[in-house]
């Protein structure tokens, strides 16, 4: 979180956003104000329009049903005019003999000018250029009213010539009911935008409309299920409210069910079904005896009607199969929206499109903090880096940056800062019963994942930790997809991931098993983690303890401190010393008492002892961490090892690698720098064996035959003189020999390993040496064998080749060759011969402090694919190159 803070702090600091100076906007109490003239429309065109507007839900001001017997009319109606968003203005052809309705216009057209309401004419059986241009009855107006005042017919007038020239709808040779329609729908959408901009929790809403739009496409006659998909508070449901409120005027009927997920539970499921249909079909008496009944209405009644639906915040299958079960239930054009926390049950139910709504970025995110914590649209800013801290928090969530703006509205900054040290330990209650939805929906063992990486794995490898949760019984690559599908982790670069407030939440679901510590499932809090080991309050219900990096400081523990964690499962630790002298020799009693044997994954950093307890048993581990330890031995008995699958003892004071002949699932061994290693003689039965390191073995003098599995093997440093024999066929892929001095050949059968693709050999001195001559036939076959390996390979590295002339046995290749990268560099090479074109795939050449290299061929300008040519440090090649204009 630290470097997210400090990135946007940066930003606060260097560009600070300024108050929007515009004019708080007006509260609107009414959609749309009617403006006719009664004897011309009421009874026809307005009471039609009039029913329309409200049956889509626009709420609509019209003087005779609006104001009640007494009032003052003339100030009523001003009032009512300033309060409603829009004014319909009907201008039928008696409108001008009404000094009302022009008193009204008037003011309509004022509102217009300074509040900025939006006006839309109706010309009822009217030329609207007769209005303009005041001609038929417009042009009498002056002599109907002769005795009122000049200047209130000049306003008239004017308003008039106004409302003329606004682009309006012209009724003349048009289907009446087709016309309100359109009229509706436009003013529908003109809503839907304006909510877009003004609603305080819309905020970022715009670019989620339009790309569920595209999905929809209304284009299309096909029926159409898309869903919504995302965690909890990331605004499914408005996002869905407000594709349904902006297309809905676009289909026949429309429904809106709510809370389908609570519905199905508190009612039965034949009461959703009469629900729908009652909505779409404006009945109320409806009678289902039947779930069988209910599907068979929904299909026949609405299979020939273009219908809009949406389900909100579904969850069981069983909801869709009730309502929507196919497509044909619906008529050409229907869409069908659906909004939930699970993946899976969408694609069951075979929707068309999934859109996943992605969190706020950061402009939207602190526009929508700002509009609850401050009723503006920007921070004060003495607030302004305390509301990015409180956005780094909320990631993004909607939900979140509405519940701490509203709780943080009105309060002194000492209070906001007081929240947010209180939100480091206890998380917001609002929020986290929102996201915890999701994870009581989980089956027990997909709770057990959650909280495993919640508290101990996010970020980590996938497939580390999968092998580690598999030991563990949990079924991790079924149960990853489970928590995916719910959005509760997400795989980005094969790591896992989860948004900072899921993570939280799984802690505090953690915390709440109980007020002791120790009889907590999962430790991870280095506070937590320290009580518990100093004062062996450790229970059997500990499964997970882990100490990270960053909280390392040296704490000494007793030689019982795990003694009653029998069912500890993962333990990861650093720097934990044991109290006491450290024994010599392994002795029952002596040195640590006691580890689980319910362990499947033990880290322990710079372990203190020469020995694990003697009477650990290690059948059910399945990773093995102990690096920087002054651990020499593991074990004294065989184990039973079959769940083992990495070893990792890096600088470690290692003399032997313990029996591993029962570790089929081995992949991984690690013993980097174990300086004291000798002896690897139950390497070969590592069968699946695929990643080798023992760079930095010094005293390694010999290696056993490598498993065929084998892919990455790393020898750096030790002290190999004999390389053996690779038998076939092998997957080996890299091969790392520098600096072995005391190797002198390579196996002929390094020819056959097909997928090897890199080789270094740099600075292997007794190998290269024998590159100085090639006179003798054991070289020039030792050439063939080198060559015949690395015209094949992706990388290959011969640095420190003292050879002057390389002939061009170097480059010799009967096919063209797969090197992309050769390196040369700090060899005593002259020259370069021409036959190196042969190498058509190569990306970069490495001739770097070759001191003796005096040309380049031509034909090195004409290899395509080469991007990289190092000559830094060839003094003489640069020194000729500047004479002569060398480029």
């Amino acid at each position: 979180m630290a470097s997210v803070l400090s990135l946007l702090t940066h930003k606060a600091s260097s560009s600070k956003p300024q108050l929007s100076s515009s004019k708080p906007k007006p509260c609107w109490k009414y959609d749309v104000f009617l403006s006719f003239r009664g004897e011309d429309t009421r009874n026809n065109f307005l009471s039609h329009l009039y029913k329309e507007l409200n049956v889509k839900g626009i709420h609509t001001f019209k003087d005779d049903l609006k104001l009640g017997r007494g009032a003052l009319i003339s100030k009523a109606l001003e009032t009512a005019v300033e309060e409603s968003m829009f004014s319909i203005v009907v201008i039928s052809e008696d409108y001008a003999s009404s000094s009302w309705c022009l008193d009204e216009l008037v003011k309509i057209m004022e509102c217009r000018e300074k509040m900025g309401q939006i006006v839309i004419p109706v010309f009822y059986n009217v030329d609207p250029s007769d209005v303009r241009k005041k001609r038929g009855n417009f042009a009498v107006m002056e002599k109907n009213f002769k005795e009122a005042e000049p200047q209130r017919v000049e306003s008239w007038r004017n308003a008039l010539g106004e409302v003329a020239s606004i682009s309006g709808w012209d009724t003349r040779n048009r289907n009446e009911a087709t016309l309100i329609e359109h009229i509706v729908r436009d003013v529908s959408d003109k809503l839907v935008y304006i909510s877009l901009s003004d609603a305080d929790d819309l905020v970022g809403i715009s670019s989620h409309v339009q790309q569920m739009e595209a999905l929809l496409d209304l284009r299309w006659e096909a029926v159409q299920m898309v869903g919504i998909w995302g965690i909890g508070g990331l605004g499914k449901t408005t996002i869905a409210k407000v594709i349904y409120d902006k297309l809905s005027n676009h289909f026949e009927a429309h429904c809106f069910l709510a809370d389908v997920k609570e519905k199905f539970k508190k009612n039965s499921a034949s009461a959703l079904q009469k629900e729908l249909l009652s909505k779409v079909l404006q009945e109320r008496d409806l009678s289902l005896w039947s779930l069988d009944e209910g599907s068979n209405v929904i299909k026949k009644r609405l299979c020939h009607r273009k219908v809009l639906l949406v389900l909100d915040d579904v969850d069981d299958l069983y909801q869709l199969e009730i309502l929507v079960k196919k497509t044909d239930w619906f008529g050409a054009g229907s869409r069908i929206i659906i909004t939930t926390r699970d993946k899976h049950l969408l694609e069951a139910h075979g929707v068309d499109a999934i859109y996943q709504p992605k969190g706020l970025g950061n402009e939207a995110a602190l526009h929508l903090f700002s509009r609850y914590a401050f009723k503006q649209n920007l921070p004060n800013n003495n607030f302004l880096d305390l509301s990015y801290e409180f956005l780094s928090y909320a990631e993004g969530l909607p939900l979140a940056l509405k519940v701490l703006g509203a709780f943080l509205y009105g309060r002194s900054i000492d209070q906001w800062h007081s929240e947010l040290d209180k939100l480091k330990r206890l998380p917001n209650l609002n929020i986290q019963n929102i996201l915890r939805i999701s994870y009581d929906s989980l089956e027990s063992i997909e709770k057990e994942v959650f909280l495993d990486i919640a508290c101990f794995f996010t970020g980590d490898d996938k497939d580390v930790v999968r092998d580690i949760l598999d030991g563990c019984g949990f079924f991790s690559d079924r149960t990853f997809g489970v928590l995916i599908d719910k959005a509760l982790i997400m795989i980005s670069r094969n790591k896992l991931c989860m948004h900072g407030l899921l993570r939280e939440m799984g802690c505090e679901i953690v915390r709440q098993e109980s007020k002791i510590i120790g009889e907590r499932t999962r430790l991870w809090d280095s506070k937590d983690v320290h009580h518990v080991l100093t004062k062996k309050a450790g229970t059997e219900k500990v499964e997970g303890l882990f100490l990270e990096l960053s909280d390392i400081r040296e704490i000494h523990l007793d030689s019982d401190a795990f003694t009653r964690m029998n069912n500890l499962r993962m333990l990861k630790v650093h720097n934990l010393q044991i109290s006491g002298q450290i024994p010599t020799v392994q002795l029952p009693g002596e040195g640590l008492y006691y580890l689980s044997d319910e362990l499947r994954y033990l880290h322990w950093h710079s372990y203190p002892l020469k020995f694990l307890p003697l009477n650990f048993c290690a059948e059910n581990l399945v990773e093995l961490h102990l690096p920087y330890g002054n651990v020499e031995q593991l074990w004294g008995q065989k184990q039973h090892l079959a769940n083992l699958q990495l070893v990792d003892l890096n600088h470690s004071k290692l003399t032997k690698i313990p029996d591993l002949s029962g570790a089929s699932k081995l992949r991984s061994l690690n013993l980097e720098d174990c300086k004291n290693l000798v002896d690897l003689s139950t390497i070969e039965f590592l069968t699946e064996l695929e990643y080798l390191n023992l760079s930095g073995c010094t005293k390694l003098k010999g290696l056993p035959q490598l498993p065929r599995n084998t892919k990455y093997v790393y020898l750096a440093k030790t002290a190999i003189e004999v390389l053996p024999p690779f038998e076939g066929p092998s997957d080996l892929v890299e091969l790392d020999l520098r600096n072995c001095k005391r190797l002198e050949h390579l196996p002929s059968s390094i020819c056959e390993l097909k997928s090897l693709q890199t080789l270094n050999v740099c600075g292997c001195s007794n190998l290269l040496k024998r590159l100085s001559s090639v006179d003798n036939d054991s070289t020039w076959s030792y050439f063939n064998i080198l060559w015949g390996v690395m015209s094949l390979l992706i990388e290959a590295t011969l640095n420190g080749i003292t050879v002057p002339k390389p002939s061009d046995i170097f480059f010799r290749v009967n096919q063209p060759s797969d090197i992309r990268y050769l390196s040369f560099a700090g060899t005593a090479i002259e020259e370069l011969p021409s036959s190196i074109s042969n190498h058509i795939r190569l990306e970069e050449l490495d001739l770097s402090n070759c001191t003796r290299l005096k040309i380049l061929p031509s034909c090195i300008y004409r290899m395509g694919k080469l991007v990289t040519l190092n000559i830094a440090g060839c003094l003489i090649l640069l020194e000729l190159a500047t004479e002569t204009r060398f480029g």
